[in-house]
This record gives C-alpha cells, sequence and structure tokens, in this order.
C-alpha cells in the first residue's frame, strides 16, 4: 500500500463568504490584499455587492470544480465523521487555550478593540486547530518535547491499519506540514510504505506516477 500525504485543502473545503472570510485559513492573504482594492467600510455596507465585484476581479486567476465535472465515473462519495476525544495534557492544552480565546472575546467592547485583538483571535484559533491535531504543532514538531498523545493521530492509525491490510491506497491531507511529518515518523515506525508530497516537493509528477 503506498499512501500521499498533501498540505493542500480538499476541494469539497468551505466556500469563503463574507461571514467568514477573516477567519478562513484559505482567506488572510486575500483578506491583506482585498482591503488594499476594497475600503473596509464598503464591506460593512453592501457586502452583496462587494462580493460580487470581488468575485468579478478574480474569476480569472481561480478554478473550482466540483467532481462531478471532472471525475463522473466515480461513485458518490461516502461520508463517515470520526470523533475522537482529547484526553491528558491535549485536553489540558486545548482547554487552557480555550479559556485564554474566551477572555480575549469577552474583554473586546467594540469594533476598534476588535480590530486591535483581531492578530490574537486568529492566533488563538490557529493554536486551538494545531491542538486538536497534536500538541506538539505548537512548538514546529517533533522538537517541542511535548506529550506525543495526540487523539487525532491515533484515530487515524487505527483507521488506516486495516486499510493497508486490505491492499488500499488512502490519501491523507494535513494544512500542516509538520503534521505530515509526524504522521511521516509513525508510517515508517510501522513499516508502512509511504509518499509525502507538500509545497515543497519538486517532482510532483514523480510521486503521482509511484502513488
Amino acid at each position: 500500500m503506498s499512501g500521499m500525504m498533501d498540505t493542500f485543502p480538499a476541494p469539497e473545503a468551505q466556500q469563503v463568504t463574507l461571514a467568514n472570510w477573516r477567519t478562513s485559513p484559505y482567506s488572510r492573504w486575500a483578506f491583506h490584499h482585498v482591503r488594499e482594492l476594497i475600503p473596509t467600510a464598503e464591506i460593512a455596507h453592501d457586502p452583496t455587492s462587494v462580493r460580487a465585484r470581488l468575485a468579478a476581479r478574480v474569476r480569472h486567476f481561480l478554478l473550482r470544480r466540483a467532481k462531478s465535472q471532472v471525475a463522473r465515473d466515480l461513485p458518490p462519495r461516502i461520508e463517515e465523521e470520526i470523533v475522537c476525544e482529547l484526553e491528558g495534557n491535549q485536553r489540558t492544552l486545548y482547554d487552557a487555550e480555550l479559556k485564554r480565546a474566551r477572555q480575549i472575546l469577552l474583554g473586546v467592547q467594540g469594533s476598534r478593540e476588535f480590530e486591535a485583538q483581531r492578530f490574537n483571535i486568529l492566533q488563538s484559533l490557529l493554536r486551538l486547530r494545531q491542538i486538536c491535531c497534536d500538541p506538539r504543532l505548537l512548538a514546529g514538531g517533533t522538537a517541542s518535547g511535548q506529550d506525543p498523545s495526540s487523539a487525532k493521530l491515533d484515530a487515524l492509525l487505527e483507521t488506516l491499519e486495516p486499510l493497508v491490510a486490505e491492499g488500499h491506497k488512502v490519501l491523507v491531507f494535513s494544512q500542516f506540514v509538520s503534521m505530515l511529518e509526524l504522521i511521516q515518523d509513525e508510517l515508517t515506525t510501522r513499516e508502512i510504505p509511504h509518499l509525502i508530497l507538500t509545497g515543497q516537493t519538486e517532482n510532483r509528477q514523480a510521486l503521482v506516477d509511484r502513488f
């Protein structure tokens, strides 16, 4: 079995709307540059019009297609949601960060204070996502010295092992390269053949062909 891991979000990743584009991990870079094109006051006053104008400006640079448009022979996707209960150090870190984020939000008294705290709020959201994946991501991976316990990583490995035994190929996606590296370490330890594909990969087509 060969597995391929990628840092890009799945094609079905959530669509960025004016309601969530400021906090969406897919659009922070875009929001920074959109503010140079469209005043914030105009966005708040007429979001529908602004969304249409923004879509018109970026349409030539984006290509978004559904699976039904490019691979009609594939069967419908089957989704299964796996709930992972955080325990031990992972739960402690998550609760502490959640408490910190709530304190920041409760202290915001107006739009000006919200703007001042925007970076800290986004950082807290990022840290919560990292803790849910693996506490070691907070310090950049295996060198962090954190307790290696991760409910999500354990659940992933429990899902992968029977699939490997049945001879299936598996794609594992993560937006965090450091998470992919942690997964890679576990696969290597278990002697599970795998490939890793990230933004730094140069021989991308060769890896795709091997897969």
